[in-house]
């Protein structure tokens, strides 16, 4: 029972210490949180094109592989 009521005022004791301030702001405007510009995220079609020949000449590893195992 000692224990309890002990662990439980020391959990009222760091509740207490703890604070906090939370600003709430309806219109964040043009500052740096304002977004990401939408070409920031487009990607190159060469870059595409390259990923897709690295994975198919990876698979064609994997095939070779599994055609010398058995």
């Amino acid at each position: 029972m000692k224990r309890c009521l002990l662990v439980l005022l020391v959990c009222a004791c760091a509740v207490l210490m703890c604070t906090a301030q939370l600003t709430f702001t309806p219109n964040w405007g043009t500052g740096k949180r304002s977004g990401i510009p939408s070409e920031a995220c487009k990607i190159p079609v060469e870059s595409l094109a390259l990923i897709g020949k690295i994975i198919q000449n990876e698979a064609q590893k994997l095939v070779e592989c599994e055609h010398y195992a058995s």
